[in-house]
């Protein structure tokens, strides 16, 4: 009796994981792994665009302010302490997306493994229509052809989707 989980996004994983091999093949000679520190003022805030309490609380960052600078040793060590919630910051040429997408490349894998993680989606924040503030599941249904607008909205709801948004900076500040 075959007691394994198929997992029906297992196309969907199979052509991301492709397309970003070959991108590091084309862009990278070797990975480099990037030391980090966790530097929560480093988004620059006014009062009137301070996220709620809640978000803070949710995403397992303590809301008062901490003297004590954490270092980490790679992206996945970042990304497990702040409970999957992380903002890569950097230089343009640092590594940025370079980093994004050799994690999203474990992550990836690591779904192929085991069905029961969150579906990882990749998106370049560039294409988001800011001004027409078009809504994240059509957005990226937009941008992920292997995927229905149902099954990204129905991921995201059920807290079953790993949101990899690259290119903040591209954005600008009015978007």
């Amino acid at each position: 009796e075959n007691t394994e989980i198929t997992d029906p996004f297992e196309p969907y994983l199979n052509f991301l994981y492709q397309q970003i091999v070959r991108y590091l093949k084309k862009t990278v000679f070797t990975l480099i792994p990037l030391k980090g520190e966790a530097a929560q003022s480093a988004v620059a805030t006014s009062e009137a665009q301070v996220l709620p309490m809640v978000f803070w609380a949710t995403a397992g960052v303590d809301t008062e302010e901490t003297t004590e600078a954490r270092s980490f040793n790679s992206f996945h060590e970042a990304f497990e302490q702040y409970k999957g919630r992380v903002l890569l910051l950097g230089d343009p040429g640092s590594g940025k997306t370079t980093t994004l997408f050799a994690f999203a490349r474990d992550q990836v894998a690591r779904r192929l493994e085991d069905p029961t993680l969150p579906l990882p989606l990749i998106a370049p924040l560039s294409t988001w229509d800011g001004q027409q503030q078009t809504p994240l599941v059509d957005w990226l249904s937009g941008q992920t052809a292997l995927l229905s607008r149902d099954d990204i909205g129905a991921l995201i709801q059920a807290g079953r989707a790993l949101l990899m948004l690259d290119g903040l900076d591209e954005l600008g500040g009015e978007r």
